[in-house]
This record gives structure tokens, sequence and C-alpha cells, in this order.
């Protein structure tokens, strides 16, 4: 299981978002799609892996809504989904 972090920073606007991956193709194709999508406003990312699933525990104050699986991401940022591994465009 992968987890992207990704924070945007426009304007006065922080945005923070967390996209779980199901492998390491997902996790760069998501970091592609933001720095193509919002190369201005991507202030950091972080890529991290774990050996086993990755559950939300404790987001009392970070909205649902920012929190995606790699295919949610994609819909959230208008690009149509497509095989793993394939490049996107």
């Amino acid at each position: 299981m992968w987890l992207v972090y990704l924070r945007f920073d426009a304007d006065a606007n922080k945005k923070v978002s967390f996209v779980r991956c199901a492998n390491e193709a997902e996790s760069r194709e998501v970091l592609t799609v933001a720095r193509s999508l919002f190369p201005e406003a991507l202030a950091e990312y972080v890529r991290f892996y774990s050996g086993r699933t990755i559950q939300v525990k404790d987001a009392p104050n970070f909205a649902d809504e920012m929190i995606y699986d790699y295919g949610g991401f994609l819909r959230a940022c208008g690009v149509p989904f497509h095989q793993p591994g394939q490049p996107w465009k």
C-alpha cells in the first residue's frame, strides 16, 4: 500500500490531500497528475510505502473530501481513469 501526501498553496489557501494507492505505479501517477495540473500550487509532497494496508484512524480537523483513493483523486482532478502503468496524457 502506498500513500501520497500533497500540499497545495494557492494565494492564501492551503490544502492538504492524502491519496491511498495500491502500488507504486499509482502513487507515481498521482504525483504526475498533481505536478501537471497544479505546478505553481504544489508546495510539497511525500510518497509513503507500507507493507500493510493504511487506514485513517484519527483526523478530527481534516476534511474527509481531501482523503482519496487513487481513482477518486483522478476523478476529482478531471483525469480519465486508465490502467496503471500506462502513461498519463
